[in-house]
């Protein structure tokens, strides 16, 4: 199912806090011309997403106008749905392309 999604970018970005770094996993991308942008939180030691996956690409910021665009909505159609899903399958492969694979336990 075409989706109309186009990946811009995936990065990692590093903020200081004092003395110790958080990490947040960046995309950027569009759909139908308009520009969005999902993070989620990073552990760069255990290379895990510090929230759950399956949060990811749920809630991206509209990057035109500022505002939270969720993904799925009440009373969307199979076709949208299946549009949506779509697209959050392609910012998880965005960002773990960008980040790696995970770190296995010792």
């Amino acid at each position: 199912m075409e989706s109309g999604f186009t990946l811009i970018s995936a990065f990692l970005k590093e903020r200081r806090e004092g003395r110790s770094k958080r990490y947040s996993a960046h995309v950027l991308y569009t759909i139908e011309g308009v520009l969005f942008e999902d993070l989620a939180y990073y552990d760069v030691k255990t290379r895990t997403f510090i929230a759950s996956e399956k949060s990811i690409g749920l809630h991206p910021t509209n990057r035109t106008t500022g505002d939270i665009a969720p993904l799925f909505r009440g009373g969307m159609t199979e076709e949208e749905i299946g549009k949506a899903a779509h697209i959050k399958d392609n910012i998880l492969s965005a960002l773990h392309a960008e980040l790696g694979p995970r770190k296995r336990a010792a």
